[in-house]
């Protein structure tokens, strides 16, 4: 994911799809998780708006076909300050597949919580 300054500068695309051609470069072509996690939202509490969201996996989408990938290749997963508050919300993100918990996920409770929503 990007980082706050490529965020504010509007490069954040930009940084996601470098990131995915060049960890991509030389993997064979099979099933794969894409973790889309801001840099700026890990543990901040911050999360991404739900078009924030969808507009990045739409453009990881495109990305990843363009790389040769067909959809039932790849999974999208969202991180960066998921929690129960936020969760139902951003489930309902574009090509999203599920998530990854982080601080969330220290307390059992709360963390069952989240997979029961």
């Amino acid at each position: 994911g990007e980082k706050l300054d490529d965020r504010k500068n509007m490069r954040g695309e930009e940084i996601v799809l470098n990131q995915l051609s060049v960890c991509l470069q030389d993997i064979e072509k099979k099933q794969i998780i894409i973790a889309y996690e801001p840099v700026w939202a890990i543990g901040t509490g911050e999360n991404a708006s739900i078009n924030d969201i969808s507009s990045m996996n739409t453009s990881i989408k495109k990305e990843m076909n363009n790389l040769g990938y067909i959809d039932d290749q790849f999974y999208i997963l969202y991180g960066g300050s998921v929690n129960i508050d936020n969760l139902l919300d951003i489930r309902d993100a574009s090509f999203l597949d599920g998530f990854l918990i982080g601080g969330a996920s220290l307390d059992p409770k709360v963390f069952w919580e989240i997979i029961d929503k």
